[in-house]
């Protein structure tokens, strides 16, 4: 976590860019000469009036306010910028350019600073010497991300001033950008010479040191860091994730108190504090911690409420974190976040009309977002309104065609819940036409034919899919599950056993092939070894133990065979096959009367289960009533609403 962040530090060209920290660590201290009140002084008349200034304009020092300004500080400023006397379009296009650089925090697209590249550029035909617009332009290109043009002009400014510490810096942060950490190193230990109290060189060095692994040296540096100026919360906070990376937990978290100490609000601490705690599973402290943040420091902390809300969640404190989140969305109504947030806290309370009012609004505030209508018309399918999920999911194919997903869902919309094969088949088609390498669209189609009973079709499909990816387990389960239904008994346990050595842990797979191989009798002892198998995956799976009870029974074992099928039963009562199963073991123990009980049960679940019938009649039980065992039957199963 250390690394990600020192390499994050090390990655821009300023400190204040990193919402991580306060505003005032400053990686480049390069001195912003004019006083934000003397900018507009100067830079408003200037625009007002439309007059680009000449050699003959008014001169600078006349114009501004000298209450403002004290006329030693701008003598200063004339003088920084240039040895000589300074040029009027110089200065022009440099206020320009500060005037852009001034409104960037508003402008996330890097336009300003092109702007001000420009304009400072402009000002340097005029005064190329001047060290002030060598250091902004050299700054400029290295924020918009070409370092080898920052370094010329870097260059050309230490020709001017040697030895200016901030310059080295600059230059450090360049060389570092660009992957060249020693030459970045250097320069940074050479600035501290120069400027010893800037504790920014500091971070940058241990980030360095961190990035290389170095942690113990890395800890070195921000330890010599603490002991210039005054006290400061970030030097054992950094001290604490430094010895988060070498799993010291408790020694992290005394740092962290300790910054604390010296700024109970440094949001950073408080978070890092409430990490530990998850990862020490006391979840019960995290969440304390979380809420302290949200309710106490910064609501808006987007990481703080999504943990806090997931460990609500997760505790099934539901109406806590609905509680949250409704106040935090009502205070801020266009956080996006807090609205899926919400959103899938209703669902999680399977209030599903709730959660599509909450999204309907995100997507009409948004409606090109193709994210958010897709989950709005998977709530909407959720909910069984169909006609809307379609509309949904439609509507985001109009705006993206080549949505390979979005083609799957709508297929899946189209054959499960519509009942419409065909057109179920047309988003398939679709969809691997949008990229014919994905396995999905394949698998799709082929689950489709399987389905509808059109088997050739099927393999053809799967062992297409096969033929562009044949690392994909499920591809040869599904074919393996089509040669059963066509009766091509090897196939199916050659594609079955393909998917089996892909992937070992493939439970459906390894109960598929083991109740087959229990089924026909054949090959027992390593079809309880794959159901076992099965079951160390999914130990609870009622059709899995069904499985390994059915196999018992055909080897002889009639004990565990009872043992088993009966735990199966009271997992899944309502499963006609698994009643059948129990029955035919009852009878082979003499225990006629459970027999004919579980054998009307099975036929009261499935009643145009001929063989079944005739096995019933056949054992001597008469001819079955079913609507009588269905009415006794229903009275005896657990209510499943």
């Amino acid at each position: 976590m250390i690394i990600k962040f020192f390499k994050s530090l090390l990655n821009s060209p300023s400190l204040q860019e990193n919402k991580q920290i306060y505003s005032f660590f400053r990686v480049v201290q390069l001195k912003f000469f004019f006083p934000q009140s003397f900018v507009y002084i100067l830079f408003v008349p200037l625009l007002v009036s439309c007059v680009t200034p000449s050699k003959s304009a008014t001169p600078l020092a006349d114009i501004v306010d000298k209450k403002t300004v004290p006329e030693k500080e701008l003598q200063e400023v004339v003088m920084e910028t240039s040895e000589h006397a300074p040029n009027p379009e110089s200065y022009y296009h440099t206020l320009l350019g500060l005037e852009y650089e001034e409104t960037r925090g508003h402008d996330a697209s890097g336009e300003n600073d092109k702007k001000a590249l420009r304009e400072y550029l402009i000002a340097l035909r005029y005064d190329p010497n001047a060290f002030f617009l060598l250091n902004r332009v050299a700054l400029l290109y290295s924020r918009l991300g070409n370092q080898k043009d920052a370094l010329f002009y870097a260059e050309r400014a230490q020709r001017l001033e040697p030895g200016n510490g901030e310059l080295l810096i600059l230059m450090g942060d360049i060389f570092v950008i660009s992957g060249e950490q020693e030459k970045g190193l250097n320069l940074y230990e050479q600035a501290l010479i120069k400027v010893p109290d800037s504790r920014d060189v500091y971070f940058k060095i241990a980030g360095i040191y961190a990035d290389q692994g170095d942690l113990t040296k890395a800890e070195e540096v921000i330890s010599k860091g603490m002991a210039v100026g005054p006290p400061s919360p970030f030097f054992p906070y950094y001290l604490g994730m430094l010895a988060l990376e070498k799993n010291g937990l408790d020694k992290g978290l005394n740092l962290f108190r300790d910054a604390l100490l010296l700024d109970s609000y440094f949001e950073p601490a408080h978070m890092a504090i409430a990490n530990i705690y998850e990862r020490q599973g006391d979840e019960e402290a995290a969440i304390n911690v979380y809420r302290h943040v949200v309710n106490r420091i910064n609501p808006g902390n987007q990481q703080a409420v999504n943990r806090l809300v997931q460990l609500l969640v997760q505790k099934r404190a539901l109406d806590e974190a609905l509680e949250i989140l409704t106040r935090l969305s009502q205070n801020d109504p266009s956080n996006i976040d807090l609205s899926l947030q919400l959103s899938r806290v209703f669902v999680e309370k399977r209030d599903f009309s709730n959660a599509i009012d909450v999204m309907e609004i995100v997507v009409n505030a948004r409606p090109t977002d193709t994210r958010l209508r897709v989950y709005l018309a998977t709530l909407y399918e959720e909910n069984g309104a169909f006609d809307k999920a379609l509309f949904h999911y439609t509507t985001v194919l109009e705006q993206s065609p080549s949505e390979y997903d979005v083609r799957i869902r709508l297929g899946s919309l189209y054959f499960y819940k519509l009942k419409q094969p065909n057109e179920a088949l047309t988003q398939g088609e679709l969809a691997k036409k949008i990229n014919p390498q994905r396995s999905e669209s394949y698998l799709f189609t082929g689950l489709i034919y399987h389905d509808s009973a059109r088997y050739p079709e099927a393999v053809e499909a799967l062992s297409r899919g096969i033929e562009r990816n044949p690392k994909v387990p499920d591809l040869y389960f599904h074919l393996g599950a089509t040669y059963d239904k066509l009766e091509r008994f090897d196939e199916m346990v050659s594609a079955m056993e393909q998917a089996i050595e892909l992937a070992p842990t493939h439970a459906n797979a390894l109960n598929y092939l083991g109740y087959t191989f229990a089924d026909k009798g054949v090959r027992l002892n390593e079809a309880i070894d794959l159901i076992n198998r099965a079951l160390t995956v999914k130990p609870d799976d009622g059709y899995f133990i069904d499985s390994l009870g059915w196999a018992y029974f055909r080897k002889g074992d009639l004990e565990d065979a009872v043992r088993l099928l009966e735990k199966a039963v009271s997992l899944i009562p309502t499963d006609p096959v698994i009643h059948e199963h129990l029955g035919e073991v009852y009878l082979k123990k003499d225990l006629v009367h459970l027999a004919k009980e579980s054998w009307e049960r099975s036929l009261s679940l499935d009643p145009n289960n001929d063989q079944l019938i005739a096995r019933f009649i056949a054992a001597g039980f008469g001819t079955p009533v079913l609507e009588n065992s269905v009415k006794r039957i229903k009275t005896q199963l657990p209510d499943t609403h």
